[in-house]
């Protein structure tokens, strides 16, 4: 914890971890103090755990539970920095976007970085959610499977400014790409949990539960990733079918 001394505003930070060593828990407070009175600034949390970062509902905390506000915010912001990027995106325009003083934007995030970087955490926390409920059935791995193509396609066509951002962002050389693939970890190991209980029960073949993982939502994203760049409609139907096909039956002609 620090406190400076002699400013009659006062910045107070807590940070406490737990010892787990499978599963770090990080909690940070900064409170604003004046006086006698103390400020609620922002809380941030984050579980690292198998590789994945999952941060907390950072604009829900921001907002204060408002998830009105939150989610108008997440559309602007994801929006406005899909379509101009983010060097050319402001946060002027993304204020204006959903009618609020520049200054509130601020008071939220500590400049446009970390409003970025808040809106890809809010998204992948959304898309985990997605992914997490069709886990949760109790379907049989293989009806999973397609559940799982068919709610990744949906997040995809729901979420299009979000996803478009993220992909693009992904799929590139820059220096976001390896924090990226870092919070999306969580959601690859849901899929792959998937299909290595498939392969324990024997529905699917012994195969490499990583790479699978891996080609499945390349499968999806990919396709995803060039309808979105022409600014097209997902086709959810075709694609769903075109990529469950390939997925559990390949792409050989049958020979008599």
């Amino acid at each position: 914890m620090r406190s400076p001394d002699k400013n009659p505003l006062e910045c107070i930070s807590l940070e406490m971890r737990n010892e787990d060593p499978e599963r770090e828990v990080i909690f940070t407070l900064s409170l604003l103090a004046a006086g006698n009175g103390i400020f609620y600034n922002r809380t941030d949390w984050s579980v690292q755990k198998l590789g994945g970062i999952f941060m907390g509902d950072t604009f829900s905390e921001a907002f204060k539970g408002n998830r009105g506000d939150s989610r108008a915010l997440f559309e602007a912001a994801a929006g406005i920095f899909a379509r101009k990027g983010y060097h050319k995106a402001t946060v002027e325009e993304i204020a204006r976007a959903i009618g609020v003083a520049k200054g509130t934007i601020y008071y939220h995030f500590e400049n446009k970085e970390d409003l970025y970087l808040a809106v890809i955490r809010e998204g992948v926390y959304l898309f985990k959610q997605k992914l997490d409920r069709v886990a949760a059935t109790k379907a049989p791995p293989p009806e999973k499977i397609g559940m799982l193509i068919e709610g990744q396609l949906l997040f995809f066509e729901q979420e299009k400014d979000f996803v478009f951002l993220f992909l693009k962002e992904l799929f590139s050389t820059g220096v976001r790409r390896e924090l990226l693939a870092e919070m999306l970890a969580g959601c690859l190991q849901v899929i792959r949990n998937v299909v290595e209980d498939g392969i324990q029960d024997g529905s699917f073949k012994a195969v490499d539960p990583e790479i699978t993982t891996s080609a499945l939502f390349g499968m999806v994203a990919i396709p995803a990733l060039h309808y979105l760049s022409y600014n097209r409609n997902i086709p959810l139907e075709p694609v769903h079918s075109a990529v469950g096909e390939i997925l559990f039956k390949g792409i050989c002609a049958s020979r008599v």
